[in-house]
């Protein structure tokens, strides 16, 4: 993890150097120098463009190949620390998504989620950026565009991703994907250790378990009750992992 070096300030209650000009009283009552006041502001300002430059500091994956990270993967893992989030913690199971790469570089992503109330099927569309290995898409769940990093993969066992670099609780989030619904277990240490680096409390990162071999509902049983699910379901529609 990057590490940001920030001013260390010094404020002298008592000098027998001249008297500076006081600015607003701080919060313990002590009135600071202007100068003083101004290298506060500077180091605040510093330590926000150092949280910033830690997390939109991440590098893609080197040599970052599509073709290969096209296929069958398995969310195994994941960092959320939204407090809409929170209650769901402990009923998320691990989910499957297959990822189509397109001609012109484009990714078409498609999530199957195994729900209390049957399959539930997304589908997302990531668009190239300069950067191989780095994507953007627009969430319509939050009305804004999003960067997607792939940060870490072999392509055969493991990827590790990174959605949205610059950290917000609403926002950010960092995924675990496995070509199998169970990794290795030092790769389940290294994506909790890279999830921490950004800041993540560890209430907040998940290891689901496996959704189970088959999820099916009929959708006659969903009519009228959730109508965002009735154009992925089927007779019967599964979450076939």
């Amino acid at each position: 993890m990057p590490v940001c070096w920030l001013p260390t300030l010094r404020f002298r209650l008592r000098s027998s150097a001249p008297l500076q000009p006081l600015s607003a009283p701080t919060p313990t009552g002590f009135f600071l120098p202007i100068a003083d006041m101004r290298s506060a502001v500077v180091a605040v300002a510093t330590a926000t463009l150092c949280v910033m430059m830690v997390h939109a500091g991440v590098k893609p994956q080197k040599d970052f190949n599509l073709q290969r990270f096209a296929g069958r993967w398995y969310r195994v893992g994941l960092a959320y620390d939204s407090p809409s989030f929170a209650p769901y913690r402990d009923k998320i199971k691990a989910s499957m998504g297959f990822i189509a790469a397109l001609p012109n570089g484009n990714v078409n992503l498609t999530m199957w989620d195994a729900t209390p109330a049957g399959c539930v099927v997304k589908t997302y569309h990531y668009e190239k950026t300069p950067v191989a290995g780095q994507f953007t898409y627009f969430s319509t769940r939050h009305n804004m565009v999003k960067d997607i990093t792939v940060v870490d993969t072999n392509y055969t066992d493991y990827a590790l991703v990174l959605k949205h670099k610059v950290f917000h609780r609403e926002y950010t989030q960092v995924a675990l994907y496995g070509r199998a619904q169970r990794v290795h277990n030092d790769v389940i240490q290294r994506f909790k250790a890279f999830a921490i680096s950004r800041g993540f409390p560890k209430e907040s990162i998940l290891t689901p378990p496996p959704a189970g071999s088959r999820t099916c509902v009929r959708r006659r049983r969903q009519r009228g009750r959730d109508p965002a699910l009735r154009p992925s379901l089927g007779k019967y529609k599964c979450c076939k992992y």
